[in-house]
């Protein structure tokens, strides 16, 4: 569970890159058991700074990094796990080479990360579903934080990165946003390794090209983990595929294959070819790259 840290003496900056996050600790989807909070990089490693006391001061808390940030550091970027990934050990190793190789890079135009942390359920079918669920209630949040930036600076990027079955949890949230806020405009949309069905851009993603300038669909034919998924529940998965008839798509959808991507500097993640979002220094380069368009 997320702690506030004891033992280093932390004094939390105005200015700079600030990452909030959001956990949804418990099984079912509902907003009574979130817990709020920040996190920086301490020691190499991604921790918990402050915990903050309910939803409105943690939006507040939002609110006033957006309006410290500078005019060319407006951009929020929202980060979705994948399934497990909400264990501390993944978030400590993995966030600080996320943050300063793809978030808070050389001439960067973001300066906030959203962190939507999700606990997942065992048992596969129950898992997708769950996850569904949860992007359904992470809706209003966003939005709320989407309303702040644009009002501030309407301008300011607003992206999403989604790893694995968090992209379920995308498909979810999206659903349900566009529902509160029909005309919403995002910079990029980058799913990686999804766990969706290759369908998607003719089902819940249909319209969602027109509501990003871009949409990048990284896939691994050779993705081991989704390989295992696809003997519990069969079907065309689009992090192995990519999409379905893709020349029939926008040209603002972008394909990229992963599969011969072996540049990995991570070594738990090489086995799986499936964290290759984060394991391969020249896949963050390109999410990077696609960030700040």
């Amino acid at each position: 569970m997320f702690c506030p840290i004891k033992e280093h003496k932390y004094i939390q900056n105005k200015e700079g890159f600030r990452q909030f996050f959001v956990y949804d600790k418990y099984n079912q989807a509902t907003v009574s058991h979130y817990t709020f909070g920040e996190s920086a990089i301490i020691d190499n490693s991604l921790v918990t700074t402050q915990t903050i006391s309910g939803m409105h001061a943690w939006l507040s808390e939002i609110k006033d990094a957006i309006e410290h940030q500078p005019q060319d550091k407006k951009g929020i970027v929202i980060y979705i796990h994948g399934y497990q990934a909400d264990n501390q050990y993944f978030i400590k190793s993995s966030g600080p080479i996320i943050q300063k190789d793809i978030f808070d890079t050389e001439n960067s135009q973001y300066g906030i990360a959203i962190s939507l942390v999700w606990k997942s359920v065992f048992g596969y079918d129950e898992a997708v579903q769950n996850a569904f669920a949860k992007g359904e209630f992470f809706a209003n949040i966003v939005d709320s934080i989407y309303r702040y930036q644009q009002a501030d600076c309407a301008n300011a990027k607003f992206s999403v990165i989604a790893h694995s079955m968090g992209n379920r949890v995308w498909e979810g949230l999206y659903t349900e946003w566009i529902k509160i806020r029909p005309n919403v405009q995002l910079n990029s949309v980058l799913l990686m390794a999804a766990d969706l069905e290759n369908n998607v851009f003719e089902t819940s993603f249909a319209s969602l090209p027109q509501h990003a300038n871009r949409v990048v669909v990284y896939h691994n034919t050779e993705d081991v983990t989704l390989s295992f998924a696809n003997r519990m529940s069969p079907h065309e998965r689009l992090g192995i595929f990519g999409p379905k008839n893709p020349d029939t798509l926008p040209e603002n959808i972008i394909i990229q294959n992963a599969t011969n991507v072996s540049d990995d500097d991570i070594k738990n993640a090489t086995f799986t070819r499936h964290r290759y979002f984060y394991s391969s220094p020249s896949i963050r380069k390109h999410l990077s790259q696609y960030l700040n368009q």
